[in-house]
This record gives structure tokens, C-alpha cells and sequence, in this order.
């Protein structure tokens, strides 16, 4: 054996080395712990602090403690030994070579080497040891209280449609022959892979998300529990509708749709790639569910289960790291399903997903029985990378136009007033049921369509914000003093709806009439929108009654054929917005721009404009002057108006009523998703129900419930 002595007191106690005075069995558990680690060296005869004292040896001395060792533990462990003098005291070395097969015990008791010291393994770090020294995996291992009764033949017939598509296993045979080539069955009996990925009734491994405003003060919470696939995308959802979204227009996308780009708080090929992680590379003998909490400026990744097989924190942030995978059968369907690429390069794709947010920081540790990631930023992006950011535009922009004041008073001076705009738009737009709230819930929120004019038509540094350039336009209006009239319009029209959604919702419908196992991924591929503009759908069509799921089919309800739902849709589209009233109102804002800055802008801002205007102006700008002209009535008139109308229940109360009467639990979170309006907007919907005295809250926020008071008559 050679070993310098030498070295290793310069070393001291560490890792690999401990030093003793004697020979007993705190020298035999630190040969295990070795053995159990990377191997190390025990010497005999030596302080902790490293002094020589010297050790007294008989003729047969070592050979009686290699005995010792080898009789005292399971799988016996045989050391290398030597002796050597130094300073004329003689010292005992024993080395144990890390063990091939783990875990090695002593007197039953089993130990693994931590630093300088050696720490009693617990019962799932013995199995674990010896599934990776046997090369097996947890969930490679059948589940004898299971049967293959308990798979679900659908989910099944997915899984494998998916590994067809993706090509990268060719599987030949009966779906059970191909579940026995993926070692997914044994004996006819599922494997816990099997149980985890297609059970009818999913396992108590739980993903535990919420949204925080700090460590102690949780806003919103859920615990989701699904077989893997379906709870991959469960906490997607969740996760996405808890993030703040940016808005980005560019001259490419104006020039082509008015659809604006999404900017969201994280990149989300990073957030999917954290939740895989999570999901396929938890400990599932641990009884700890993954948790995910997402902050104000972070969100947070914890898994059981400590980093796997060698690697090492430091290992993760390089881009050669060799990857080992915990549960084996599991990431070898998500890789041939196509969810994960190649082994080993997930957190290579996280660090490049982040690389286009300038202030964010990924870190990763390990804690106390698991894993946690966590990515933070100090400030959200806003713009892409690879597109002119729209302050540069501006800059152009306001080299070629008229100074703000000169176009504010143009416009000004040009527009009708107000009180004949107002008639004349109320005249033949739909009915608005809530003169100070449900234009609000129908469009867009002031503050945001603010934004969006200013994000459409490109920011000008210089230029007065919209709001002041409309309270400069309202300021030299007519105050309305005719109330009777107001009512009198509100009352005759109709109240408009989202005509998209409603078309969209159609096409849902009918395609999941055509393919009732279709996943809501590759639905909202055809639809091309993202995933939370299809489960706002989705959640409306069910509150409607017009679909519902049922075993993870969908299923349009039997009171609903496709003609009469089409129907149903068509019916509510706004049919008393005539082209006189789309043209007259496209004309005058468009003019307005076109004839204020003539000659003075280039063609492709012209034409940003003009389009971008033309294709929102009826239901934006239209409802924009509306909304700002009942902000800025006179008192006397807003007070009339809102003692005609707040005695009437709006759509969207009644919908709140109608939630709230089916799941008395429900959250204002959930009811703001499927209504498809703020939050904020939702709390005075229902602070206007409570006034009303038709529902109250029994119990705090965390832990009550609603409660409908009575029944009133919709009007």
C-alpha cells in the first residue's frame, strides 16, 4: 500500500481520512463510511489534532484487527493494512477501497462518510445505496397490489401514439407487448412506473403549488395529484396563470396581425424544464410532495430527494456534466414521449432560456432531504432582444412629427363634443348593463388599453400621456345633463360580448365533438393561443354547460348539438354595430392622425398606425371615450345613473352567484379566470353582491366558505 504519511498529516481529518489513538469500533464504522463513499484511510495511532502518539504492535496485532473488520461486517469488508514508523513511533494504516456493492454495515448499523465525520444512513438511504450499486431503480420494481385492471387504457394508447409520432422507439405489437419492451410490465404485473404514468386512481405523490407575498403569507394555494404526464401540465397551468405577462408590438407583428408578442415573467421553456426535473427526478419513496411557491420577484423549485448517483452541485453548472438518472423507467418515457431531449442537458436549456432576461439569476442547492432551485430577477423584461425596443422607434418617431401641444390642440379643436359622439356611438352599440363597471369587464382595463395604444402606435417620449390628451378632449365638452335619455339608450341596447371568444369557443366545441380525447396542448396549438386563453375557454364552456370531462374525455353535453350551440354563439354577436358607425368613428380617429402629421412620418409608421387603428377602433377606442366620458360627468348625472342601475344585477354577478351557488368554496382567483376579468374587478363585483345582501362570507378568507343569502330576481 503506498500512502504518504506525510501528506496525509498536512491533510488532517477530512473526507477521506480519520485518525485514532486505538483500535476499536469508532475505526471500524469509519472503514464502512468509507466504503459506503469514496474510500478513504483510518490511522491508527494518531490524535484528531494530528499528533503522533504511536500505537503499540504485537506479532499478529494487524492480522487480528483485519479479522476483527472482516467478522463484523455485512458484506465482509477486508482492508489494505500497513505499518510505518515515523519519529520512531510506529503508526497502523487500514485503507477500504470504495465497495462495488453498497451498502456495507457494521453490527447491522450502516454509516456513509459527510465531511470529517461519519453519519448513520436512514432506511431510505440504505435502499437507495443499494438499488444504485445493483443498477436497479424504484420504479423499476412491479407492484404486487396492483393489477393491470388498474391502468387506464386510454392513457396508455396516448403514451404510446406520442412515442409513434416522435419516432424515436420504433415499438412493434399489442399495446401490452409494447409495455413489456419498455419494461413498464412484468410478469403481468405494472411496474411503479406503470402505476405512476397510467392509474386510474393516481398515487399520493402530490405537487404542492401557491402563490406567496412573503414565506408566511400564502395568497393562493393548490395541491395537484395526477398520474406524471397529466400533472406536468396541471402545474403548468397553474404555475402560467400566476405569472405577470408583458406586451411587446413590433413593426413586424403590426404589419402582419394585430396580435401583440407575450412577454412573460419567466421564460417558460425554463419553468417546464423545472417542473420535468421536479416531477421525473423526485424520490418517490420520500413522503414529502415537491413544492413550488412563486413570489413577487421569485419562484422556488423544491423536490425530495438529494442530487443523484456523483453528481454534484458544481457539476450542474458546467455544461460536461455526466447525468444519472434516479428513476430510470420514468425519464425514459418522458424522453420518448418527446417532453425532455437529451439526457443530462436540461439545466444547459435553463441557462439559455434565461440569457434573454438581462437580471435574472438561477441558483440550485441542496437541503435538508431534497432539492431546491430557485429563479430571481430585480426587474421584469419587457422587450425581446432581437426587435428595435420601442423607445428607439419613439426616438424616430418625434424627430418627424408635430410637438405634442400643436396635435392636442388640433385634435381638440377638430373633434365633435362629446354629448354627440356619445349619442351617436350609444345609438347603435350594444346595451351596456353596468354604466360603471361591465364596459369595464368586457374590454380591456383602461390602464391596460392605455398601454396598448401606446405600445401599437409606438411611444413618443415627448408626447402627453392618453389620459391627460382625454382630459384635455372632456374638458371642453358639454357636461350631459339630459339622465333620462342615458337610461333610456342603456336600456334599448344590448350588451356587447366578445365576439372572438364566442368563435373560438365554437370551434372548440366542435373539435372536441370530432376527437373528445384531444389534450388541451394540441388544442390550443390549432386554436394558436396560449394554454390560459384555452382553460379560460374551457372554464366558461363548463360554467355555461355546453362541455364537460368526465374521465378525461370531453364531452359536448347532450342538450347541446353543434347547430344549436353555433347558433347559441351567433345569436350573441353584436348585430346593432353597423358599418355606418364602424366606418364614421375609423375615419375620424384615423384622419386625425393622418391629417395632423402629413408628410412628416415614413410610410411604415403610417401604415402601423393607420392599420393598427383601423382593426381595434370599434371596440377599444369606441368604449376607451365612453368609459372616460363617465368618469367625467357631473356629479348630479353620475348619481342618477348609479341609482338607476346599481339596484340591477350584471352578467357578470350573475355568473358569480351561479359559481358560488355550485361550489361554495371557490376562490376569487378561480372566478376571475373563468370570467375572464381582474382580480380587483372580481373583489367589486362581490363587494357590490354583499351590499346587495345577496351573499355573505361565513368564516375568514383562508378557511370560509360563500354563502347565497337569498334569491333575487335577474333583471
Amino acid at each position: 500500500m503506498n500512502i504518504n504519511i506525510k501528506h496525509i498529516l498536512q491533510q488532517g481529518e477530512g473526507v477521506s481520512v480519520e485518525f485514532k489513538t486505538t483500535f476499536n469500533t469508532d475505526a471500524i464504522e469509519s472503514l464502512v463510511a468509507f466504503a459506503n463513499t469514496k474510500g478513504g484511510v483510518v490511522c491508527i495511532g494518531i490524535t484528531d489534532e494530528g499528533t503522533i502518539k504511536g500505537v503499540t504492535l504485537g506479532k499478529e496485532s494487524l492480522q487480528q484487527w483485519t479479522n476483527d473488520i472482516k467478522n463484523r461486517t455485512e458484506p465482509s469488508l477486508i482492508p489494505d493494512v500497513d505499518e510505518v514508523e515515523i519519529d520512531g513511533k510506529k503508526v497502523a494504516l487500514f485503507r477500504a477501497e470504495e465497495y462495488p456493492i453498497k451498502p456495507i454495515s457494521v453490527q447491522g448499523r450502516y454509516y456513509k462518510r459527510v465531511g470529517n465525520s461519519n453519519h448513520l444512513m436512514s432506511v431510505a438511504e440504505v435502499s437507495d445505496y443499494y438499488l444504485k450499486s445493483m443498477q436497479y431503480s424504484w420504479d423499476a420494481y412491479t407492484r404486487p397490489d396492483k393489477s393491470l385492471d388498474d391502468l387506464d387504457e386510454h392513457l396508455i394508447e396516448r403514451f404510446l401514439n406520442r412515442i409513434n409520432k416522435k419516432g424515436r422507439l420504433k415499438l412493434a405489437g399489442n399495446n401490452l407487448d409494447k409495455l413489456r419492451k419498455l419494461n413498464l410490465i412484468k410478469d403481468n404485473i405494472p411496474t411503479n412506473a406503470a402505476v405512476l404514468l397510467f392509474a386510474k386512481e393516481p398515487l399520493m405523490y402530490d405537487v404542492h403549488a401557491g402563490r406567496l407575498k412573503t414565506p408566511d403569507k400564502i395568497l393562493d394555494n393548490i395541491i395537484i395529484r395526477n398520474t406524471l404526464f397529466e400533472t406536468v401540465e396541471e402545474t403548468m397551468n397553474y404555475i402560467i396563470g400566476h405569472l405577470k405577462v408583458a406586451y411587446e408590438i413590433t413593426s413586424e407583428t403590426v404589419r402582419k396581425s394585430t396580435q401583440r408578442v407575450e412577454i412573460f415573467e419567466y421564460p417558460l421553456d425554463a419553468i417546464r424544464e423545472l417542473v420535468l426535473n421536479a416531477i421525473i427526478h423526485r424520490k418517490y419513496s420520500s413522503p414529502i410532495d415537491i413544492q413550488i411557491k412563486i413570489f413577487d420577484k421569485k419562484i422556488t423549485f423544491f423536490n425530495p430527494g438529494e442530487l443523484y448517483g456523483n453528481i454534484t452541485v458544481d457539476d450542474l453548472n458546467r455544461d460536461d456534466y455526466q447525468a444519472s438518472a434516479r428513476n430510470k423507467l420514468i425519464v425514459e418515457a418522458f424522453y420518448l414521449a418527446g417532453d425532455i431531449e437529451k439526457y443530462g442537458t436540461g439545466y444547459q436549456r435553463i441557462r439559455k432560456a434565461i440569457e434573454d432576461y438581462p437580471t435574472m439569476i438561477f441558483t440550485c442547492r441542496e437541503t435538508q432531504g431534497g432539492f431546491l432551485v430557485e429563479l430571481k430577477y430585480d426587474k421584469q423584461k419587457e422587450f425581446s432582444e432581437d426587435v428595435t425596443k420601442i423607445e428607439d422607434v419613439t426616438d424616430d418617431v418625434t424627430n418627424n412629427v408635430t410637438k405634442v401641444d400643436d396635435v392636442t390642440d388640433d385634435v381638440t379643436n377638430d373633434v365633435t363634443k362629446i354629448d354627440d359622439v356619445t349619442d351617436d356611438v350609444t345609438d347603435d352599440v350594444t346595451k351596456i348593463d353596468d354604466v360603471t363597471d361591465d364596459v369595464t369587464d368586457d374590454v380591456t382595463k383602461i390602464d391596460d388599453v392605455t398601454d396598448d395604444v401606446t405600445e401599437d402606435v409606438t411611444k413618443i417620449d415627448d408626447v402627453t400621456k392618453v389620459e391627460d390628451v382625454t382630459d384635455d378632449v372632456t374638458e371642453d365638452v358639454t357636461k350631459i345633463d339630459d339622465v333620462t335619455k342615458v337610461e333610456d339608450v342603456t336600456d334599448d341596447v344590448t350588451k356587447i360580448d366578445d365576439v372572438t371568444g364566442c368563435l373560438r369557443q365554437q370551434t372548440i366545441i366542435e373539435i372536441i365533438q370530432i376527437n373528445p380525447k384531444i389534450s388541451t396542448t394540441t388544442l390550443a396549438r390549432k386554436l394558436n393561443v396560449t394554454r390560459m386563453t384555452l382553460y379560460r375557454d374551457l372554464a366558461k364552456l363548463k360554467t355555461n354547460g355546453l362541455i364537460e370531462k368526465k374521465n378525461r374525455y370531453w364531452k359536448v353535453t347532450e342538450s347541446n348539438d353543434t347547430s344549436k350551440t353555433s347558433n347559441s354563439f351567433l345569436d350573441r354577436v353584436p348585430n346593432k354595430v353597423t358599418d355606418e358607425v364602424t366606418d364614421r368613428v375609423t375615419d375620424e380617429v384615423t384622419n386625425k392622425v393622418t391629417d395632423r402629421v402629413p408628410n412628416k412620418v415614413t410610410d411604415e409608421v403610417t401604415d402601423r398606425v393607420t392599420d393598427e387603428v383601423t382593426d381595434r377602433v370599434t371596440d377599444e377606442v369606441t368604449n376607451k371615450v365612453t368609459d372616460r366620458v363617465t368618469n367625467k360627468v357631473t356629479d348630479r348625472v353620475t348619481n342618477k345613473v348609479t341609482d338607476r342601475v346599481t339596484n340591477k344585477v350584471t352578467d357578470n354577478q350573475r355568473t358569480i352567484l351561479d359559481l358560488i351557488k355550485n361550489n361554495k368554496n371557490i376562490s376569487t382567483n378561480e372566478i376571475s379566470i373563468i370570467i375572464g376579468i381582474s382580480k380587483r374587478k372580481i373583489l367589486q363585483n362581490i363587494s357590490k353582491l354583499k351590499e346587495m345582501k345577496l351573499i355573505e362570507r361565513v368564516g375568514n378568507n383562508k378557511n370560509g366558505h360563500w354563502k347565497i343569502i337569498k334569491s333575487k330576481t335577474m333583471k
